[in-house]
């Protein structure tokens, strides 16, 4: 059976919510392009676009601890934008589709992509900046999520 993973569903999720877009779909001034464990690690923005998101398991996930049902993945959202203020506000905007504000504990049994429940989704470490490694010619911010999934929702049939 082939197994889901995490990363690859949270970019289905923020690809279907319209916080990112496929590179493969060009170029956009309002849309970030969406990169999922790049080689680059985060790629800057292309040439007439503003923001990069881009998404890493860290593979500190695992079976949980405390449960033997759920399976948890620790993934980091890098945010690489031409303005501080345009990458602040993407990841404003992602942490309140994954833990919104009235979600006390984390947000839970929710789809996100093909997986179907997440039990629950919580901010792992605050979103911060990262050291400028361009000479300063992008905002890079970083921030993390827990995703606790049932192992049963991990396998398609």
């Amino acid at each position: 059976m082939p197994e889901l993973l995490a990363v690859d569903e949270l970019g289905a999720y923020l690809l279907a919510q319209g916080v990112a877009q496929d590179p493969n779909d060009g170029v956009s001034l309002t849309i970030p392009s969406l990169w999922i464990e790049a080689r680059q690690m985060a790629p800057e923005p292309r040439e007439g676009e503003e923001a990069t998101i881009t998404l890493r398991d860290t593979g500190l996930g695992g079976a949980s601890p405390t449960e033997s049902f759920l399976e948890e993945a620790f993934i980091d959202i890098v945010v690489r934008a031409r303005s501080a203020g345009r990458a602040q506000l993407l990841q404003r905007t992602i942490r309140g589709l994954l833990t919104p504000k009235d979600a006390v504990g984390g947000r839970k049994n929710w789809p996100m992509g093909a997986i179907d429940p997440v039990e629950r989704s919580f901010l792992w470490r605050r979103d911060q900046p990262l050291p400028t490694t361009n000479n300063g010619l992008t905002y890079d911010r970083v921030q993390s999520f827990c995703f606790q999934m049932r192992v049963s929702a991990l396998s398609v049939p």
